[in-house]
């Protein structure tokens, strides 16, 4: 995969790896095939006939590399020491560098049979050996460059093309198709830590469905674009045993999606950036239940809390704690308007202030205290300090409804998006 890590959500014990664990039910038979091909070739040395050498043949790296084109430092050093303009260009005739087109056409290149040369010596060091067409590696050859690499495989006009084995200075490895010297078709990419990557490529980059298996024994399986995880992929972590299903944008998670963790505990919702944020419902094992808005992993917003024994709350979270003012639903249906501090009851109203908290003329904000607070930090404020800093926060509550006042029942706005979750959950 083009990031084989990502920080995983802090609501699952944050752990620093995200890693996948699943068995795949449709062993690679193509790649097989592929190894298999190479077995009978007689123009290379016996003990490389088998694409199996090269992969068994691995060194240790401290990095983790993935076949990729990007504009960045980390692009495949391949693209740039191996398969170069210069080697192609070294075994044509430097007065027909800009007639290759007449080459073609007119001197029928392309229909020339294969033929067998002696071993050729490029003056960067490289090595080939293999069929040549006119000035053109053509057919089967095998080119090894000096710090270790190699390519076996099937050549067309000077380029790796059709199906080869390719294998970097640190023993990592691409098995699979190629088109103009770059990884396109169905392939596996084998690193030196033991992770592998069996899919679909262009130009290069993981593009479509692929499966990933990392060294750890986690998989991630899925589509791929431009050589990130982007559109449906599901993952297995190996040390944790928890899951994800849903949507990926740009090689994290992102979009609707199910995050099931190990205890039974899950999560079905929106993601952003690995994170669980927008509207989600979240359940325990015990029978808890949340369904309401997330922000950064943590209950922010409205939110519905219901216990097991069927008692509920209703209201206002931040930082995934109840806060603000909030309806307490008891057995038997008996409700009560109050006010929560992070986490922490503070009071309760009477049927006269809940009306003038609907009206506007009271401002709850007052009695937020340092004490009252669960949140270690508002003890270390004045009273004054802290009432400031929960006004703020109203403030802004407000500013996100617009047209909406913050109140005790759960705001239009917010109804709609839980109703396109519960569409999108069936």
């Amino acid at each position: 995969m083009g990031n084989t890590s990502c920080t995983a959500c802090k609501s699952c014990g944050g752990e620093s790896n995200i890693e996948f664990n699943d068995d795949d039910p449709n062993p690679n038979s193509q790649i097989d095939q592929i190894r298999k091909s190479y077995d009978n070739s007689a123009i290379l040395p016996q003990k490389y006939r088998g694409a199996q050498y090269i992969l068994d043949a691995t060194q240790s790296s401290k990095t983790h590399k993935v076949i990729r084109n990007t504009q960045e430092k980390e692009s495949y050093k391949r693209l740039t020491k191996y398969f170069t303009r210069q080697e192609l260009r070294e075994t044509i005739k430097p007065s027909k560098l800009h007639s290759l087109q007449y080459i073609l056409e007119e001197k029928g290149t392309i229909n020339k049979k294969n033929q067998t040369k002696p071993p050729y010596k490029y003056k960067n060091g490289a090595i080939y050996v293999g069929q040549w067409k006119g000035g053109f590696r053509d057919g089967k050859g095998r080119m090894d460059w000096p710090d270790g690499a190699s390519y076996d495989g099937e050549w067309v006009l000077g380029y790796a093309q059709g199906l080869g084995i390719f294998s970097d200075e640190l023993g990592n490895t691409y098995v699979g198709q190629f088109i103009m010297s770059m990884a396109h078709g169905r392939g596996e990419y084998t690193n030196t830590e033991g992770s592998v990557y069996d899919g679909q490529w262009r130009f290069d980059k993981q593009e479509g469905y692929g499966i990933e298996k990392l060294a750890s024994g986690s998989i991630f399986q899925g589509n791929y674009q431009a050589g990130a995880k982007t559109g449906y992929g599901e993952m297995t972590f190996a040390e944790t045993s928890a899951c994800y299903k849903g949507e990926w944008q740009g090689g994290v998670m992102q979009g609707f999606g199910t995050y099931q963790w190990k205890d039974g505990k899950s999560y079905t919702g929106y993601m952003l950036k690995n994170n669980m944020d927008g509207v989600g419902r979240m359940t325990w094992s015990d029978g808890k239940q949340y369904e309401g808005q997330f922000v950064n992993d943590q209950k922010e917003g409205y939110g519905f809390y219901q216990w097991p024994d069927n008692r509920s709350f209703e209201g206002w979270w931040h930082k995934g704690k109840q806060h603000g003012i909030g309806i307490y639903k008891k057995l038997g249906d008996e409700t009560q308007n109050g006010l929560w501090q992070m986490g922490k009851r503070i009071m309760w109203f009477d049927k006269k202030q809940i009306s003038m908290i609907q009206n506007g003329s009271l401002d709850y904000c007052q009695f937020y205290q340092p004490q009252k607070s669960k949140d270690k930090k508002d003890h270390e404020m004045t009273a004054e300090e802290v009432i400031t800093k929960y006004k703020k926060l109203e403030k802004n509550r407000q500013e996100k409804l617009k047209s909406e006042k913050v109140s005790f029942e759960c705001p239009n706005s917010v109804k709609k998006l839980l109703k396109k979750l519960q569409q999108q959950s069936r």
